[in-house]
């Protein structure tokens, strides 16, 4: 989707967001940026109902600049942006960039270096299903354009030294979240990889301690701008994921940005995930598992969606229809429990379960029905299908389904008022807004959200 296309969205859902709400606290005025290096992350984010000038949107994942691509992925060759290797130009979700971002001259810091299955990545199983475009996800190695969460973190602080009067900021490290699908959470690096080599930034180690260096800038520059003692910091993710040792995709090992076959399109991991097509996007080279499911249902699997939980929409959803549905994902490999929507589309039906071990079976009796009905709506998967801990259907690391590995995900706050004892508390992610509202003494109707506030710890007394 475009930016446009999530702002119709957003606009079209009429709820508030974090923005609407610091804009009733500090005035209309106040800005809000969203930086991140992918458009379903800056745009979701930073877009309101109606969304401020002063608002900043500001993504790597722009259009691909007019200059010559460079064939070889040679470090050596990509030190200046003169038309040798092939660039991409980032993209403003809310008009022009304010001038000291310097982002309107041709190869501007914010330009950065593309490339499918960048740093030997194309190549190498299991990352190739899923491989580096250049350098939107890691630093790489052009100094005047460096990318990946530094990118973001350069942004960030250009923002927090030039802006006035701000008030919020969603940033977004988005490195961890690739690399940690390329290779799976638990991702040690290649043995032996020299410090500063492509062999050590490829993976998911080097990344993660990139993004805490990243975040210690940020910090660092709210401290030197008097304005650390008075900011929020949230820091979380949009997931968590578990590595798949018993892996239901196709890995395509040893093909260079492997594509689906005709007539689809995308590469690998696209049609891992996805079965189906719309009017620009084909996805009709599934696994053998999801195959599988596609001849069973015989023309009635519209469309599936398969991570670490199987999805799938029907054509007939007739009653009968969709039990035979669940019947047949449950039937599919690793899959530990099927549910099915009732008329209603309001709640899911356990159709039944295969066997489940002693360590899934407390965390699947007390979330597994919960999580599966909060995707209940009229849009939602008729069948959905639990996949057990370690098993993955789209890419080595995956997220999406019921386990404690993909649902457990760190949430730290840290700033005025806020002590440093860790609660123990469970939360949600839509939980975090209104904590940071709760925390802040900003005013909301408590009904017109679906999170609740959880009471953070307060800063021993001296």
């Amino acid at each position: 989707m475009s930016c446009a296309q999530f702002k119709a969205l957003i606009a079209g859902g009429n709820y508030n967001k974090l923005q609407d709400y610091l804009d009733t606290k500090f005035g209309e005025n106040s800005s809000f940026a969203s930086i991140s290096q992918k458009r379903t992350s800056a745009c979701t984010s930073g877009h309101t109902r109606s969304t401020d000038a002063e608002d900043i949107i500001f993504q790597i994942r722009g259009s691909a600049a007019p200059l010559t691509p460079d064939p070889l992925d040679d470090p050596a060759a990509r030190v200046t942006c003169d038309g040798r290797s092939s660039w991409r130009q980032p993209e403003s979700g809310n008009g022009t960039l304010p001038a000291y971002f310097d982002a309107s001259a041709p190869c501007n810091r914010w330009w950065t270096w593309q490339g499918s299955g960048a740093y030997g990545t194309g190549s190498i199983s299991p990352a190739n299903i899923y491989p580096l475009d250049g350098d939107r996800f890691v630093p790489g190695f052009t100094p005047a354009h460096i990318g990946g969460d530094n990118w973001s973190a350069d942004a960030a602080i250009r923002y927090i030294e030039n802006q006035a009067n701000w008030h919020g900021m969603m940033v977004s490290l988005g490195g961890i979240d690739k690399l940690g699908h390329m290779w799976g959470p638990e991702d040690e690096g290649e043995p032996g990889a020299p410090p500063g080599s492509v062999e050590e930034m490829r993976h998911l180690p080097f990344v993660a301690k990139n993004a805490d260096v990243q975040v210690g800038r940020i910090v660092d520059a709210l401290e030197a701008n008097d304005l650390l003692d008075e900011t929020l910091i949230v820091i979380t993710a949009d997931h968590a994921a578990q590595t798949g040792r018993h892996f239901n995709g196709t890995l395509a090992p040893g093909v260079t940005n492997p594509l689906c076959t005709p007539p689809s399109t995308g590469i690998r991991s696209d049609c891992n995930w996805y079965f189906g097509s719309d009017s620009d996007e084909i996805y009709r080279d599934p696994s053998a598992a999801v195959a599988a499911l596609r001849d069973r249902l015989a023309g009635n699997l519209a469309f599936s969606y398969q991570d670490t939980q199987v999805a799938a929409w029907l054509n007939d959803t007739s009653r009968a229809k969709k039990r035979e549905a669940a019947a047949a994902v449950l039937d599919m490999p690793d899959v530990m429990a099927s549910f099915y929507i009732n008329r209603a589309q309001n709640d899911y039906r356990l159709y039944a379960t295969n066997r489940i071990t002693g360590a899934e079976r407390a965390w699947f009796a007390r979330h597994a029905r919960e999580l599966v009905d909060t995707m209940a709506n009229s849009s939602a998967p008729d069948v959905v299908g639990l996949v057990r801990t370690d098993a993955t259907y789209g890419v080595m690391g995956d997220h999406g389904g019921s386990t404690k590995l993909v649902q457990n995900i760190p949430m730290v706050f840290y700033g005025p008022g806020v002590g440093s004892k860790d609660s123990n508390r469970e939360m949600r992610l839509v939980d975090v807004m209104p904590t940071i509202l709760d925390t802040m003494g900003i005013d909301y109707d408590e009904d017109s959200v679906d999170g609740e506030a959880v009471r953070l710890p307060k800063p021993r007394q001296r």
